[in-house]
């Protein structure tokens, strides 16, 4: 590990060694700990970076980096970026040593979590609310394993946003699923509500916004909470996603 630090700290990195004793290991083969659990106990992991001093310069390149886009950013999404940038950097300068990217990774996930739930869902759940929809066909719904989440988060207003793979999977089912995009008020009215947005398209075709959740999700999000360690190759794939560089 001492090897290690001083790589890292000669390539003008901050060394924080993740070793065999540390607590992302332990999260990461904790078997009672489901993807979804292990997701949130790494961003939670990651984020204790955030009182480290270097955040600030990382903040401020991250900024310059997202510079088109950084003020529309939800305030979570520029910390979960920051933090995120901050990881990868000390990462790259780490290389080749192998270590496990996994909280970049998540960090990284949790930008786009964090976005889509307030420019997409929560908007989505605004306009589901103000709709005339019979009671009777948000109960068919509501019975139905395949959109209950999604219909739930809509009609409870206690209901957590759902994750990107749950969304992903009802995205496909507005795409693709014929029957009930005739007979499930909650597939038409995303469909309408699609249509109020500037770019309908990419919402409802197949190989944009559904491909890019699938990826995220399998890959670099719940990819990062599995056993095996996440490669810098697969993290560095996802910043060039990310920042289009």
């Amino acid at each position: 590990s001492i090897d290690i630090a001083n790589h890292i700290n000669k390539n003008g990195g901050k060394a924080y060694i993740f070793t065999s004793g540390d607590k992302l290991i332990a999260i990461k083969n904790d078997e009672n700990l489901s993807i979804e659990e292990r997701v949130e106990e790494i961003h939670a992991y990651a984020l204790n970076f955030d009182s480290n001093e270097n955040i600030m310069s990382a903040q401020n390149e991250t900024k310059q980096l997202f510079l088109g886009i950084w003020k529309n950013l939800e305030a979570e999404t520029k910390q979960f970026l920051t933090t995120g940038i901050f990881l990868y950097k000390m990462f790259k300068h780490a290389q080749p040593v192998i270590l496990d990217t996994a909280p970049a990774s998540i960090e990284f996930a949790k930008c786009f979590e964090k976005e889509i739930s307030s420019k997409l869902l929560q908007r989505f759940k605004e306009y589901f609310a103000h709709l005339n929809i019979n009671e009777d066909e948000i109960d068919v719904d509501l019975k139905d394993r395949e959109l209950s989440s999604i219909t739930r988060y809509l009609v409870k207003s206690d209901r957590k946003p759902p994750e990107l793979g749950t969304f992903a999977y009802f995205l496909n089912i507005v795409i693709h699923s014929k029957k009930r995009i005739k007979s499930s008020a909650t597939v038409k009215a995303f469909v309408a509500f699609s249509q109020t947005l500037t770019n309908p398209q990419f919402i409802l075709d197949p190989d944009k916004l559904l491909y890019f959740l699938r990826l995220i999700t399998t890959k670099y999000r719940n990819g990062a909470a599995h056993t095996e360690p996440l490669t810098f190759k697969v993290l560095d794939e996802f910043y060039i996603l990310l920042s289009g560089r």
